[in-house]
């Protein structure tokens, strides 16, 4: 009688796979082009030099604050419109990541970016 494998065996094999696949995919170069002053044909970098923990700590130290006021007045906008006539396009901007994008026959979709 053949052993059949285990479940155990199965996801060990499936996890091998799935990290070998994520390790190659990583690894994949995502844009190839002439060098420049900030892309070396492969990776793209700063320019700006490194900064050290103890810079990051200076800079903190010797910052200039300002006050913030304890409450800003922002009234409410205009609701959005229900529905967008065909062949219309309506953008209304939520917040800083997240824009409500209407086209026609009441197709709506909230993108929020993931940056």
């Amino acid at each position: 009688m053949k052993k059949k494998p285990s479940l155990i065996l199965i996801l060990f094999i499936s996890l091998v796979a799935a990290i070998l696949i994520i390790s190659y995919l990583h690894r994949s170069v995502y844009h190839q082009g002439p060098s420049s002053d900030h892309f070396n044909g492969k990776r793209f970098f700063n320019k700006e030099p490194d900064n050290s923990f103890f810079d990051h700590l200076k800079w903190l130290w010797e910052m200039e604050t300002i006050e913030w006021p304890d409450w800003v007045d922002d009234p409410p906008q205009p609701t959005p419109i229900a529905n967008v006539k065909e062949g219309e396009l309506r953008i209304t901007y939520i917040n800083h990541a997240t824009t409500l994008i209407q086209m026609g026959l009441r197709i709506c979709v909230l993108v929020a970016v993931l940056c």
